[in-house]
């Protein structure tokens, strides 16, 4: 648990050559929000007039400066539900003209449609990875995926998505009908978001073009 001037400071490390940055923040439990003289996490509101969601387009804008490619890790939004809730698609998009690269979400128990803007990959969720709950028969939460942002330089090339399925707390690569199931609803929600996606049979993934 950190103060609130360690859990707003971005974390950089370098990569062959590319420095990178990650922020997170999230939209839940304001209660555990850090302070001045209590550790916590970076709670900000979906609220883009809000102080605090200008204090993270300020710290964005900043850490920026000092990377080549900035990830922006939102823990946010409800558990359940494909259709990412509309004030997170207007505060992923401030996120990006302020200078993120990559948004990162989650925190929800399902995945979310992909939408490229301004040439910037915004997940609205990843879903769950592994975890411990019982199986929604509509939601599918134990349908995932491992998600791949590939680079050339710091010039984001394409995102790749592996299907995965969750199964007694361990996460395995999907099987045939598993993951026709699962690219269905995925292909769905990104061109409800105007993302094209191609299928690539031999290599197993899912793969949007970024630039």
């Amino acid at each position: 648990m950190k103060t609130c001037y360690e859990a707003s400071a971005p974390a950089r490390w370098n990569v062959q050559g590319v420095t990178l940055g990650l922020l997170a923040f999230t939209d839940n439990e304001p209660a555990w929000a850090a302070t001045s003289s209590q550790a916590g996490v970076w709670h900000v509101p979906m609220r883009l007039k809000d102080s605090r969601a200008k204090h993270l387009f300020t710290a964005v804008k900043q850490a920026k400066e000092t990377v080549d490619v900035l990830i922006v890790s939102a823990h946010w939004g409800p558990n359940w539900g494909h259709t990412p809730p509309s004030d997170h698609i207007a505060f992923a998009h401030a996120l990006i003209e302020t200078g993120a690269d990559i948004i990162f979400g989650h925190s929800g128990h399902v995945v979310r449609g992909i939408e490229i803007y301004k040439q910037r990959p915004i997940l609205y969720c990843t879903g769950d990875f592994v975890n411990d709950y019982v199986v929604d028969p509509s939601e599918r939460n134990d349908r995932s995926g491992v998600f791949v942002v590939e680079t050339d330089g710091q010039r984001l090339v394409r995102l790749l998505l592996y299907p995965m399925m969750i199964q007694a707390c361990h996460a395995r690569r999907a099987g045939y009908e598993e993951r026709a199931a699962m690219l269905g609803t995925m292909q769905k929600l990104c061109t409800a978001l105007h993302t094209a996606t191609i299928w690539n049979e031999q290599h197993g993934w899912l793969e949007i073009q970024i630039q």
